[in-house]
């Protein structure tokens, strides 16, 4: 009893002693280490999922074959993502070619490992030494061949930086992370296809997982007063300024890269550099924080009112976390 009134005694003395603003700060960064350690937590539960989808992946192709370039070309209508503008490439066209010299249709692959694994099917091609992708399969976008326009996937950013998240497949390296497809998330397995030590191009399985909806669920509940709320973006790559996780899951998807606030201040990119910056060595707390102070004007509002972002940054899947809330609420 007496351990327990003096744990009380020098919380109320430390939490209350603090003035409005520090409490609320603290709220917030409370909020976005708990976020933090949810997505660590289910992360771990994800890694075990895909070591059994990845080993059905590759019975699959050792039973079928691996893809590899085959004779020819095709002419396929490629999209840019940038400026939607489309424009026409030339591949060769992709085969699986097996060990008997037997070659077959790449959906049979797909085929096999859609029915082993429940999920979904993307297949991307190489298309030039920048690391551009093409998207040449997809049962989500139902695109089976160059009759369809497709999708470019850019290798490098609009700056010319290349993205950090393909270089590991150029490597070799099976990359796992959630993805927002449509709106939902969904488990993503990146497997290089290699044609002898060449990266040709990745086949990507998406699956639903429970893990993921129950975390999306929960970060959605997560609050800080009144309307402050839990986001997370995608930091780097191609879809950097994206929404993975947005308030009631309204603008999942969406691009807010150049959002910017009320004065004008590319209020997105700093906080993702703020984010990217987080040194965890240097940091007394376990989660690294940072804070962003910005005027923000909502449709429909008069006036701008200023609010406060918490943020961290959570590497395994490339998102920067926050909790943003109006600083009038309190």
């Amino acid at each position: 009893m007496v351990v327990a009134a003096l744990g009380y005694y020098l919380y109320y003395n430390t939490y209350f002693g603090m003035d409005s603003t520090r409490r609320v700060q603290s709220r917030a960064e409370e909020v976005v280490q708990s976020a933090y350690f949810m997505c660590q937590v289910t992360e771990r539960l994800l890694q075990k999922r895909a070591n059994d989808l990845i080993v059905a992946m590759e019975e699959a192709a050792s039973m079928l074959g691996e893809p590899s370039l085959g004779p020819g070309r095709q002419n396929w209508e490629v999209r840019s993502p940038e400026d939607g503008q489309t424009r026409n490439v030339s591949l060769a066209p992709l085969r699986l070619y097996h060990q008997s010299s037997e070659t077959r249709e790449l959906s049979t692959l797909v085929t096999l490992i859609m029915r082993r694994t429940g999920g979904e099917i993307t297949v991307l091609q190489n298309l030039n030494q920048r690391g551009d992708q093409v998207k040449v399969f997809c049962t989500l976008d139902s695109i089976s061949g160059p009759q369809q326009v497709t999708t470019l996937v850019p290798g490098q950013l609009p700056g010319g930086q290349p993205d950090i998240f393909l270089e590991p497949l150029s490597r070799g390296e099976v990359v796992i992370r959630p993805e927002l497809v449509h709106g939902r998330l969904y488990l993503s397995i990146y497997r290089p296809l290699r044609e002898g030590r060449k990266t040709i191009g990745s086949l990507v399985l998406h699956v639903k997982d429970q893990n993921l909806d129950r975390l999306r669920e929960n970060l959605l509940q997560l609050n800080v007063g009144r309307t402050g709320y839990v986001f997370a973006l995608k930091a780097t790559g191609a879809q950097r300024g994206h929404y993975a996780i947005s308030s009631g899951g309204l603008r999942d998807g969406e691009d807010i890269w150049r959002a910017t606030d009320a004065a004008g201040r590319p209020i997105i990119r700093s906080l993702i550099n703020q984010a990217l910056n987080l040194n965890p060595h240097k940091k007394r707390i376990s989660v690294p924080i940072a804070f962003e102070r910005y005027p923000w004007k909502n449709p429909g509002e008069v006036h701008a009112r200023y609010k406060t972002s918490a943020i961290t940054y959570f590497e395994p899947w490339d998102w920067a976390i926050g909790a943003g809330y109006y600083e009038d609420e309190f």
